[in-house]
């Protein structure tokens, strides 16, 4: 894939154990003086829905006992990423 996804900050990969068409996807942002890098969101494909999942790190809610955010199902791999990529500031 083609890195459209990259602003210095912010970079998404995907895992190079699958083609690119079928694999999963991290949304990393940038290591800092702080700290190290840091996966902050990702794409999934989910078998039984048929469509991509886009999560992004949040706070923990009890409720669910999570500490991420789904962010929307998508039918298309493309569309899944570009909205992943819009999610980074909203991490």
């Amino acid at each position: 894939m083609e890195n459209k996804f990259n602003d210095g900050d912010y970079r998404i990969e995907l895992n190079p154990n699958y083609e690119a068409k079928k694999a999963n996807a991290f949304l990393i942002k940038k290591a800092t003086f702080e700290s190290d890098e840091k996966c902050i969101g990702s794409i999934d494909f989910e078998n039984l829905r048929k469509k991509w999942r886009v999560s992004v790190d949040d706070n923990y809610d009890p409720k669910t006992d999570s500490d991420s955010r789904i962010v929307g199902y998508f039918t298309l791999q493309d569309d899944a990423l570009n909205r992943l990529w819009l999610e980074r500031f909203n991490v």
